[in-house]
């Protein structure tokens, strides 16, 4: 058989590369920088978009950039968990944040909050369990997993979970959940006065956040306001700059005993509902505007609420 007849059915059967040698080093070499040059692509854009750089939103605008944004924190999280420095930021979210991840005082901000709002209101006495969220100023990036804080106080408030003893001062360490979350109750029996809480970072020292939580008196027999309608288009003009546009406001009456003030509170409408304080008002109020909704204080959707006024006084009956 001819030697190009042969050359040819060797091909065919996959004995002989269809390529030279060479030809195919050129390709690899080529293969290779392209996926290079995707890589450093996605990587450059990815910090480009978290970071919110002016040229992103001029060539991509605002809802693309911050879509990108989100999604590429998700992603470098999910590949990149860990928080070698414990700093509670996921050291993938520093790597596009340009942070360090072995320097625990070189992070994005931290902030803590209630979960429902930025202050409380506790009456003396009440034992509450305060529910907290902690993660990083960009709300998509939550904290790393096994993060820990530790609580202050300036006086004796602060109670260890499950705790039936005293009241202490802290150190009180939680750890916090794969959302941020985590709760400590405090019991206060000192009235009217702040009491001041600290959050450190656990493991650096570093605070996260200072918080003072309003102490009241003791609570009387609660009075039911009056309420005066959200502004609407029917509302008589005389009374519209009294009303706010879709909060009412609450009236009553002094019950006629001595008293050193009032808290109004709030709670879905249907039985058993946890009430909820949203204002402290002086002795003289007759009067305060409802300025939150059940988004506000309950975290779900807005919903009807009701309404009471508790007034309290500093010393025991």
């Amino acid at each position: 058989m001819p030697s190009a007849a042969i050359t040819t059915l060797r091909e065919a059967r996959g004995d002989l590369p269809l390529l030279p040698k060479r030809s195919w080093r050129a390709v690899m070499r080529f293969t290779l920088l392209a996926a290079l040059a995707v890589g450093l692509g996605f990587v450059a854009l990815g910090w480009a978009v978290t970071r919110q750089h002016d040229l992103c939103f001029r060539v991509l605008g605002w809802q693309i950039t911050q879509t990108l944004s989100t999604r590429y924190l998700a992603c470098a999280m999910t590949l990149f968990p860990e928080d070698w420095d414990r700093d509670g930021v996921p050291d993938g979210a520093e790597f596009f944040w340009g942070s360090s991840v072995t320097d625990a005082h070189d992070h994005p901000g931290l902030d803590a909050a209630l979960t429902d709002r930025y202050y409380e209101i506790l009456f003396c006495g009440e034992r509450k369990r305060l529910h907290w969220r902690v993660n990083a100023l960009n709300d998509t990036v939550p904290v790393a997993r096994g993060f820990r804080l530790k609580f202050t106080a300036d006086d004796p408030v602060l109670l260890r979970s499950g705790s039936k003893g005293e009241p202490i001062t802290g150190p009180i360490t939680v750890t916090v959940d794969e959302w941020g979350g985590f709760a400590i109750d405090v019991l206060a029996d000192v009235p009217d006065r702040e009491q001041r809480l600290q959050i450190d970072n656990a493991d650096t020292g570093e605070m996260v956040r200072e918080m003072c939580i309003t102490v009241v008196g003791y609570p009387q027999p609660s009075v039911r306001p009056h309420l005066l309608p959200p502004n609407t288009d029917a509302t008589p003009p005389e009374l519209r700059h009294e009303l706010a546009p879709d909060k009412p406001i609450l009236r009553w009456k002094h019950p006629g005993t001595p008293l050193d003030g009032y808290v109004a509170e709030a709670a879905r409408d249907e039985a058993g509902a946890e009430w909820k304080a949203f204002r402290w008002c002086g002795p003289e109020a007759t009067e305060c505007r409802a300025a939150h909704t059940a988004a506000s204080l309950f975290g779900q959707p807005d919903g009807p609420l009701k309404w009471r006024v508790v007034p309290f006084r500093n010393t025991l009956p």
